[in-house]
Formats: C-alpha cells, sequence, structure tokens
C-alpha cells in the first residue's frame, strides 16, 4: 500500500510540474514571397497590379507571304521590305569579320548564321543550345605529317602539327561549349599533367563534315585523324571539355594566345583534350586520314554534347 501511495505522489507531482512547465513557443510558417516572371521584374510598385504582359514570340518560321508588310504603316520616303526569313526567334544580330551576319536568340536557344550572296540570302543554325550542338567552319590544313592536334586556330602557335585549321579564337570556341551547357570538370590542368588514367569532365562528340562531288560527307574526328595503317583503335577515342585549364589566374585566355583548340597529346591550353593521349610515345603514327579532302578544302567541324557515344 506505501508504494502505491509514494507512486501516486510521484505521478502527481510530475504531472503537477509538467502543467507549470510554459507551453513551447508557436513558429510562425515562413512565407516565401512570390518570384516575379522575368518581363515583370524592374517594374515600378505603381505598376504592380497591371494587366498588362508581353506577348509570346513565335518560334516556328513565318512564311514570307504570310508577313503583312503592305499594312505597315511609315513615314513619307520610307519602305520596309523582307531582307531575310526562315529564323524563328531571332533577337540580335551582329556583323562577323567574314562578312556574315550572326543572328542571337533567347527562349529558343540558337545562333544562326547568314550569308547573302549576290542578293540571295541563306541561313543556317551554328549554335543549338537545345540540341547541345555547335558548328565551327574551316579548312584542312596539314596531312600526312605528325599531328598533335586536331584543330587550331589561324596563326596558332602548333598550327604546324593541326589537322584542320578553324575559324575561331580559343575563346570564341570555348564560348560555343558553354553555350551548349559544358562546364569543365575540378583541377583539369593538374590532371592533364599527370596523365595515365582518362580525363574527368564531360563528354562531347566531334565529327567533320566537307562537300565531296556535290554530296555532303561526314565522319567521326578520330576517323579522319587515324588511317588503317595506325593501328589505334577509334573506337575507344573519347574527347573531353577542358575548357583551356591553363588560363586560371591569368590575364588572358590561353587557348586566345596558343591558338590550340582541340588536342590529342596533353595540352592544359587546349579547350578540348582527347580523354587519353593518342599515339603517345609513338610520334608521327598520326598523320591524317587520306580520305579526307586536299589540304585547304573547306570543312565544318561538328561539335555534339548531347548525342556522346557511350
Amino acid at each position: 500500500m506505501l508504494r502505491c501511495i509514494t507512486l501516486s505522489l510521484s505521478a502527481l507531482s510530475l504531472a503537477a510540474c509538467q502543467s507549470m512547465a510554459p507551453p513551447p513557443p508557436t513558429i510562425a510558417p515562413v512565407v516565401t514571397a512570390p518570384v516575379a516572371q522575368a518581363w515583370q521584374q524592374g517594374r515600378l510598385p505603381e505598376q504592380a497590379t497591371s494587366t498588362l504582359a508581353p506577348v509570346a514570340g513565335k518560334l516556328t518560321v513565318t512564311p514570307a507571304s504570310e508577313i503583312p508588310i503592305s499594312s505597315f504603316k511609315l513615314p513619307p520616303g520610307f519602305k520596309v521590305e523582307i531582307w531575310a526569313t526562315g529564323m524563328p526567334g531571332a533577337r540580335a544580330m551582329a556583323r562577323g569579320d567574314n562578312g556574315k551576319i550572326y543572328i542571337g536568340t533567347r527562349g529558343i536557344g540558337r545562333v544562326y548564321e547568314l550569308t547573302d550572296s549576290a542578293g540571295q540570302r541563306s541561313s543556317r543554325i551554328v549554335v543549338d543550345k537545345r540540341a547541345g550542338s555547335f558548328v565551327v567552319p574551316g579548312r584542312v590544313h596539314v596531312t600526312d605529317k605528325p599531328l598533335e592536334y586536331l584543330a587550331t586556330s589561324p596563326g596558332g602557335f602548333k598550327q604546324y602539327e593541326s589537322l584542320l585549321e578553324l575559324d575561331a579564337t580559343g575563346s570564341e570556341f570555348n564560348l560555343a561549349c558553354i553555350l551548349i551547357g559544358l562546364e569543365r570538370a575540378p583541377k583539369p590542368a593538374a590532371a592533364l599533367q599527370q596523365g595515365g588514367s582518362p580525363l574527368a569532365g564531360p563528354r562531347v562528340a566531334i565529327s567533320l563534315a566537307w562537300s565531296d562531288g556535290g554530296k555532303r560527307r561526314q565522319m567521326l574526328a578520330a576517323n579522319a585523324l587515324l588511317s588503317p595503317e595506325s593501328g589505334i583503335n577509334t573506337e575507344s577515342i573519347e574527347w573531353v571539355y577542358t575548357g583551356s585549364p591553363a588560363s586560371e589566374g591569368q590575364d588572358r585566355f590561353a587557348a586566345d594566345v596558343t591558338g590550340t583548340l582541340i588536342g590529342f597529346k596533353p595540352d592544359p591550353n587546349s579547350v578540348i583534350e582527347s580523354a587519353l593521349g593518342i599515339g603517345i610515345g609513338a610520334y608521327g603514327s598520326v598523320r591524317g586520314n587520306a580520305v579526307l579532302p586536299p589540304v585547304g578544302s573547306a570543312i565544318e567541324l561538328i561539335v555534339n554534347a548531347g548525342n556522346v557515344r557511350k
């Protein structure tokens, strides 16, 4: 009986203590203000309730016959005409050193190249963010000689060992890589210097295309570099975006200084490198494939981050 009374008293004391304790604090829920859409940002307070909104741009091609230029109202002495079509989403233009017009977009993620030849205008996509690809024009530069680079800029330090010469500086080539979503792996320069194991980083597919007898011909870059006599398995070759890691801490982008764009011997100045060196220890084994067109022939180099062979 005594034990029961003692336990009861203890229970009552505990209950009394609990009843005297202050209630837990009430935590107010966190209310996050809605983030304004991009086109609403920067509005004045008195414009907060405005119902005005932009009209979404059309992202498909409008035939020239459906553009009502005859209904445009212009001041006396002015006229309007359709200069070029077939570039949906066009937003800004710039003229390149080659005389071609480059047209940027916003939502569609493309860069177009517009060529004007004797009044006949044609366009093509040179950067396609959604497809993860871009195209760079150039030419065959060196064949049947020892090679250490797939591509360099005009006048690059290593152009005498480069299969291709591309019409792009190092920073232009690197910007195209960034536009299609490529990001370099941490500390790629150290990995390039150590060698031995495959480089870490985003893989890309690289191919070349050219006109052969009026027909378009295309092949993987590894096949263009290597002849069957080299004895190197082209299926094992991977390309990695490194982003010219030698540029870190420098005043200038390293690939702009050296002109090295794509290499296959360890070089931290290049923007793209082979995951493992090609022809290491066998200098002269990489000399280009005889199926390529002659030196000086126009080619296109295609980089694709969205369609890489696994």
